[in-house]
């Protein structure tokens, strides 16, 4: 019984680290609700282990631990985000505009979590029935309270509407038929020289073929989601996703790229030719701020990877569509060059916005005023080294405003 001794002490340590963060100062209530849900999934836990007795046998026992211990390491990292979702480093102003977002896309009983993270890439976490309503994204911490970097949490946005759409059993079928074609046809001598055991016309059927080319699909899978929600935070957020992306991830990370995601020019290629679609302007030199990465050196991961890259760039116009009619179906804000132009007069007055305007033209005025030069140049009491800050906060005070004129109107 002493494995289960243990597995109780994790639950009573973790229920009792629970209990310290409620007491926490929550800036929005979905993080305390979260808090309430995982104590609900601790306290499971330790009421099952608890019913464990010497008279079950030890394989029930180390099966239970075993549970125990997977939820642990399962639900610990979401504890953390929501301790940190409360830190005043966060930029707490686009939180309800950001849900607003949210709940088009995904409904009205999403429930969103904004954290600053101590990991460089933003990222989303994909939580389990436990969890079904919530939307959880991280951002850099160093970065959680620069508003122009908003846009990028559209691309996080994607990977909740890819799951919610299904996209991945919608295309499983065709990715897999795109690359044994592939294989078959425009890659079958290479293929062929590092797998001689297998017959053309076998990929499918033969146990050992299927495993050899399995990489490829699941790489060109993962490239297409990541293309797909490039695309939505495209549509999203129009110019300020471009300026967003190239801030945070130009030129490119050094050695070996990584299999999910395409080569990086590939990738800024791809978001050309959204932007394109999406009839958005592309910022001068934005391609020439990326460096392509190096591919594989061996031999049957470089084949394979290929074969993933072709894969993507086939299936990508259905992944842009599939990204603009969701959001044109739920009615997602879109730029208006008008009303960006507006909002631009009013930050080079250093005045926040009036009225009721939505995120999306808040940051692209923003990002088109942090690209002017001369911007402030004659208002001498505002110095150089301080117009970041002064333009972050007229965008979070844009924010606050167009938010209390949202509340006002609703019925």
């Amino acid at each position: 019984m002493q494995g289960v001794e243990y597995a109780i002490k994790r639950y009573e340590a973790s229920l009792k680290e629970i209990e310290r963060l409620k007491q926490s100062e929550f800036p929005y209530p979905n993080s305390s609700e979260a808090l309430a849900e995982l104590e609900k999934v601790f306290q499971k836990q330790l009421d099952a282990l608890g019913k464990l007795t010497p008279a079950n046998t030890p394989l029930v026992r180390k099966n239970a631990c075993t549970q125990s211990l997977y939820t642990l390491f399962l639900y610990t990292p979401f504890l953390g985000l929501i301790l940190r979702s409360t830190n005043i480093r966060n930029a707490f102003e686009v939180y309800y505009p950001l849900l607003r977002i949210a709940r088009i896309l995904l409904g009205p009983s999403v429930r969103l979590i904004l954290s600053s993270e101590w990991d460089y890439s933003p990222f989303t976490y994909m939580p389990d029935d436990e969890l079904k309503d919530f939307v959880l994204i991280g951002h850099p911490a160093q970065e959680s309270s620069n508003p122009l970097l908003i846009p990028l949490a559209g691309h996080e946005l994607g990977h909740n509407v890819w799951e919610q759409m299904g996209l991945s059993a919608k295309y499983d079928s065709a990715v897999r038929k795109t690359v044994v074609g592939m294989i078959d046809s425009q890659f079958w001598v290479e293929f062929q020289q590092l797998f001689p055991h297998i017959k053309k016309g076998t990929l499918e059927t033969d146990l050992f073929a299927y495993e050899t080319w399995l990489p490829a699909q699941i790489w060109g899978m993962r490239q297409l989601e990541e293309s797909f929600c490039d695309a939505m935070g495209l549509r999203l957020f129009g110019e300020a996703y471009l300026h967003a992306f190239a801030y945070l991830l130009s030129p490119s990370l050094p050695g070996e790229r990584a299999v999910y995601y395409p080569n990086m020019k590939d990738r800024v290629d791809y978001l050309t030719v959204a932007s394109k679609q999406m009839s958005l302007t592309i910022p001068s030199g934005f391609g020439d701020l990326f460096d392509a990465e190096e591919e594989p050196k061996e031999a049957s991961q470089k084949l394979l990877m290929s074969v993933a890259d072709t894969a993507c760039k086939k299936h990508l116009p259905e992944m842009i569509s599939e990204a603009r009619t969701y959001a044109n179906t739920c009615m997602a804000p879109t730029r208006s060059q008008s009303v960006v132009a507006n909002i631009v007069e009013q930050f080079d007055l250093v005045i926040p916005t009036k009225g009721k305007v939505n995120i999306t033209d808040i940051i692209n005025a923003g990002w088109i005023c942090y690209h002017n030069a001369s911007l402030w140049g004659s208002v001498p009491q505002i110095e150089s080294a301080d117009k970041l800050r002064i333009l972050h906060d007229l965008i979070l005070k844009s924010l606050e405003v167009t938010e209390f004129e949202e509340r006002i109107s609703a019925p």
